[in-house]
């Protein structure tokens, strides 16, 4: 299972540098609505981006979306969340302040962007609340239809924490999961760089698969 881990992780850097996901961060790259001092364009953007780049890697043709993020389990204090920090360090060149704002915002859930979903680069369905669901999955050819809500088709129910950012605004680090169904889906911290008024994906560290 571990080589399996490293072989797949080496796999997910290399598609992800080659096809990155490029979002601006708002018009003209300016945006004045600010939230815990990170603009509410550039946690939309650095959330797009990375929700894009996992449907890349995961080949996911629709996914369902709730309507707020979810907190992180990342402890700072535990050796298994101190392996991915230096995995990330040593690996992507990751400025210590992202991680340590991650750690403090992602601890805590808020609603996603308005409209993120008409924003992906694949087609995304707003599932509302998804904690209080216990329901079957079924696998109808073309997708999955969660029980609870029967017209609703998609591939994965993908789950995003908030985003931190280093203290130059320059990184950043964000968790995104998704479930596939069953015994299938995959956990990913994000690292992203900005560009001018563009985040860019620069790597993906796996967390989970099953």
């Amino acid at each position: 299972m571990r080589i399996r881990s490293v072989a797949v992780r080496v796999l997910a850097v290399g598609l992800v540098i080659s096809c990155t996901a490029d979002l601006p961060i708002g018009p003209g790259g300016v945006e004045r609505s600010m939230r815990d001092g990170l603009s509410t364009s550039e946690d939309c953007a650095i959330t797009i981006a990375a929700i894009d780049s996992f449907a890349l890697l995961v080949t996911a043709s629709s996914l369902a979306l709730p309507d707020s993020t979810f907190p992180s389990d990342i402890d700072s204090l535990s050796d298994y969340s101190a392996a991915h920090r230096r995995a990330l360090i040593d690996d992507f060149d990751l400025d210590p302040t992202v991680w340590d704002d991650f750690v403090r915002r992602s601890r805590e859930s808020v609603p996603l962007c308005t409209g993120i979903g008409d924003r992906l680069a694949v087609s995304a369905t707003s599932t509302g609340a998804l904690r209080g669901v216990q329901a079957d999955w079924l696998q109808p050819p073309g997708g999955m239809v969660h029980g609870s809500w029967p017209n609703i088709v998609f591939n994965y129910i993908v789950f995003v924490t908030r985003a931190g950012v280093s203290d130059d605004g320059r990184q950043a680090l964000i968790e995104v999961s998704g479930t596939c169904g069953g015994l299938c889906g995959s956990g990913w911290l994000v690292v992203l760089e900005r560009t001018d008024d563009r985040w860019q994906v620069r790597g993906m560290l796996m967390t989970w698969v099953s």
